[in-house]
């Protein structure tokens, strides 16, 4: 297991890898599902 936390925030975090600006690719994959989901297109049945 790695011994350190990744941090979640652009100033703290010491891997470059880590940075995606102000953000870690998890947050941002959770914000990109969210947009993604609200953007869908609903099917109307019965027409």
């Amino acid at each position: 297991m790695a011994p350190r936390k990744p941090r979640c925030n652009f100033k703290e975090c010491k891997e470059a890898a880590q940075r995606i600006v102000e953000d870690c690719k998890k947050e941002s994959h959770a914000r990109n599902a969210d947009k993604l989901n609200s953007e869908r297109t609903q099917v109307i049945k019965g027409v």
